[in-house]
Order: structure tokens, then C-alpha cells, then sequence
């Protein structure tokens, strides 16, 4: 199970996920990425750590869709909603 604790991140951790989000936004398997839940994850830490938490919600709950039992996933969204 992943667990990320958003506040408690690195900033350099942060930077990759939301360079790897760019990148993966611009790769042709794309697509692919909405099929797995802990990049989806990851792409919504990403936009956390950017002040993005709208877009951070929706890619929170695109994961708890594919695993409703993703605990990390609602603990996130938890967090992105208080903002």
C-alpha cells in the first residue's frame, strides 16, 4: 500500500512528481496512466504540491474509482479538500 504524507514531503520529491506528471501528460501512452491508480496518485500529489487542489481532487477520486479501497488515495483527498 502506498502512503505519501503530502505536508511532510520533500521539496525535491515534490519536484520530481510534478516534472514526471508534466512528462507523462505529453507521452503517447497517456492513457495508460488512468489505469493505474498510484500514478494517478502520484499525479495528484503532484498537483498538491502546486497549489492545485481542485485538479488534485479529481485525480484522488480517479484512483479511489479504480480501488475503492485505495486508503491512501482517500487519506490524500482528506487532506487536498481541507484546503
Amino acid at each position: 500500500m502506498e502512503n505519501v504524507n503530502i505536508c511532510g514531503a520533500d521539496q525535491s520529491e515534490n519536484e520530481k512528481l510534478v516534472n514526471s506528471s508534466r512528462q507523462a501528460t505529453k507521452s503517447p501512452n497517456f492513457s495508460n496512466i488512468f489505469n493505474d491508480k498510484s500514478k494517478l496518485n502520484k499525479m495528484a500529489i503532484a498537483f498538491y504540491s502546486e497549489g492545485k487542489y481542485e485538479e488534485a481532487e479529481k485525480h484522488y477520486k480517479l484512483a479511489i474509482s479504480l480501488d475503492p479501497n485505495f486508503k491512501a488515495a482517500y487519506n490524500n483527498l482528506g487532506n487536498a479538500q481541507r484546503k
